[in-house]
């Protein structure tokens, strides 16, 4: 049955970086702070607890937290 299909398709991102001129923004002149893990917690809109982690790559600073439902109304952090 359709109606019972649940897609958990929201994606969480960002950078590690050196915040340098302490503007909020990862300019082009900052460097990535690559290596170790981020983690993601709070409460998804089922009621669940979240609390997961993602590698950040060594050379970007990227991470990304893929297949999630949204949060509860407080957010994830």
């Amino acid at each position: 049955d359709p109606a019972d299909v649940t897609l958990n398709s929201h994606v969480v991102g960002g950078f590690v970086y050196s915040d340098a001129n302490n503007n909020g923004v990862f300019d082009v002149d900052e460097a990535p702070i690559g290596g170790g893990q981020m983690r993601l917690t709070g409460t998804d809109i089922a009621g669940n607890p979240v609390n997961l982690l993602a590698p950040i790559d060594p050379v970007t600073g990227a991470y990304q937290f893929t297949g999630l439902r949204r949060s509860d109304a407080a957010g994830y952090t």
